[in-house]
């Protein structure tokens, strides 16, 4: 006779005695139609855009590779952003969300269906909400609650030298830096000095550099490093280092099965992603410094001689190219990465685009526009500013871009030129170190602003009491109702409210700096906060 449930050969057996195949797939729903990606807003506190990923992807039992996005969002901030799935139904993000497992530090919702994922890269601009608080000046003057464009905050007496920095911010914009998170948090392994020694083909430094002990390191993962240097014995190494996915645990896999001789194959075990995010660190280094050298020996009023400057409809249409590069450089760290090493060591989706940027991504103009001039190898060709458009002002400050180094981009045609190579030769390197014999380590480079304007700029002042008070309402907020924040006429401390956005590849933390002329250090800004309780929402950023 026939054979239990599933036919022939015994219960729940196939045919043959085998055990039928299950039908995983997902009945995906009506009003999807022919779109296979849902694609819904993420609105979260606390966590950066990778760990934010990876708790729903687990809450949702579903690996975090069907999730991609634009962007990366900060940590230290309350952010909203949207976020792709590929055939993820609306409805179990939907009953997730109905039973609110992360409060309202982490909420998913306005679902809807495209055709179309988004990729890193895909980003038009960030909008900043950000309270300054504790704000000092030399005098006061009557600064107006709606100065700048705010929107009705009581009427302190504003210090007139405030009132003046803000309106200077917006006029001349500020110098475009990289943040100091492009070189990660490890001082004594910053991911610059990594990509310099991955360029010299140093490779047993650069494994030194991601090995060195980090601040942040458990006391496991600090044995773990101490065994490894005294022994040479990764099997050992591993065996104490946390199991959780990490620069460190790849690299000792990698010399596990490769040898401890074979630095580069160990190397190699690092996603393509991240390797990349090392050379672009140092790229990053160079352009810092040089821009620095262009303010100090120029001004910034006015075009020089020698400056390069683009065609404007590159400029115009570039502005998203390559930002990919940029989001993951946000969440690296030279000494450990691991919310990194985790999206990358699954080969997530969002990883792609990462390696599909010629320009590396960090100028918002590597590429040129659609019917812009170009060059042979893609990027816009650069005018060189002559001495009759210097002496007639032709071009402002903000058409100056400066090239971050590489095969394909020309240089300033002034000091500057022999800066870089001042510069590169500080690395031990040359400009013909990013012709490299590894193809991927070949760096095309690209173009980047001097200085940026934000847009939309405008500031509120707040008197206030309570630092522990919120001074500016989230998203969450906004769709809960919950009314505006108000100040205290008589309060003894002053804020400022300031909203504002920036492009792709441009950091807050740097318009920061030159309002405030202090450090965007970490440490620094600690000791800042240690006489008051931090507030609960302290920066606030959206896409566009």
């Amino acid at each position: 006779g026939k054979g239990g449930k599933g036919g022939k050969g015994g219960k729940g057996g196939g045919k043959g005695g085998k055990r039928p195949r299950r039908d995983n797939r997902i009945d995906w729903p009506l009003e999807a139609g022919s779109h296979r990606y849902l694609e819904f807003t993420l609105y979260k506190e606390n966590r950066d855009t990778l760990h934010a990923i990876l708790q729903l992807a687990q809450s949702l039992h579903v690996s975090q590779n069907l999730f991609t996005f634009a962007g990366t969002k900060d940590r230290r901030a309350v952010t909203a952003q949207r976020v792709s799935a590929f055939r993820l139904p609306a409805s179990k993000i939907e009953q997730l969300m109905a039973r609110k497992p992360f409060g309202d530090s982490l909420v998913a919702s306005d679902c809807t269906y495209a055709p179309a994922p988004l990729r890193l890269g895909m980003l038009g601009g960030n909008h900043f909400t950000i309270t300054l608080r504790d704000v000092d000046g030399s005098d006061a003057a009557d600064g107006g609650g709606d100065a700048g464009g705010g929107d009705g905050a009581p009427s302190p007496l504003v210090p007139s030298n405030v009132q003046a920095a803000l309106e200077g911010l917006r006029t001349h914009g500020f110098p475009n830096y990289f943040g100091l998170q492009r070189f990660g948090a490890n001082v004594d392994a910053a991911t610059h000095e990594v990509g310099a020694a991955l360029l010299r083909a140093d490779y047993p430094q650069a494994l030194r550099l991601l090995l060195a002990p980090s601040q942040d390191d458990s006391a496991e993962e600090l044995e773990a490093r101490r065994i490894f240097w005294s022994t040479q014995d990764a099997v050992a190494a591993l065996r104490l280092l946390p199991r959780r996915p990490s620069v460190a645990r790849q690299l000792l896999e990698g010399l596990r099965d490769n040898g401890s001789s074979n630095v580069l194959a160990a190397l190699s075990r690092l996603p393509k992603n991240l390797r990349s995010m090392y050379l672009h660190a140092l790229q990053s280094w160079v352009w810092n410094h040089a821009a620095s050298e262009r303010l100090r020996r120029y001004g910034c009023e006015a075009a020089v001689e020698g400056d390069l400057v683009l065609p404007p409809d590159a400029v115009a249409g570039g502005a998203a190219t390559g930002a990919e590069i940029e989001a993951v450089a946000c969440e690296l760290d030279a000494g450990g990465g691991a919310a990194l090493a985790e999206e990358a060591a699954g080969g997530a989706d969002g990883a792609e685009g990462a390696e599909g940027s010629e320009g590396g991504g960090d100028s918002g103009v590597g590429k040129a526009a659609k019917g812009g001039d170009s060059g042979p190898h893609g990027l816009p060709e650069p005018h060189v500013v002559t001495a009759e458009e210097a002496a007639a002002r032709t071009y402002s400050i903000e058409d100056v871009v400066l090239p971050l180094p590489g095969t394909k981009v020309v240089m300033p045609q002034n000091e500057l030129a022999e800066v870089y190579t001042e510069l590169l030769a500080r690395q031990r390197l040359e400009p013909a170190s990013f012709h490299h014999k590894v193809k991927e380590m070949v760096m095309p480079g690209a173009y980047r602003r001097l200085v940026q304007r934000p847009r939309d700029l405008s500031w509120q002042y707040f008197r206030y009491t309570d630092p522990r008070v919120p001074l500016a309402r989230t998203d969450l907020a906004r769709l809960r109702g919950d009314p505006e924040p108000q100040g205290v006429a008589d309060g003894p401390r002053l804020a400022v409210v300031l909203r504002f956005t920036l492009p792709p590849s441009t950091y807050a933390t740097m318009l920061l700096r030159e309002l405030t002329k202090q450090s965007t250090d970490l440490t620094h800004q600690l000791e800042l906060n240690q006489p008051h309780v931090a507030p609960t929402s302290a920066e606030h950023a959206k896409e566009e």
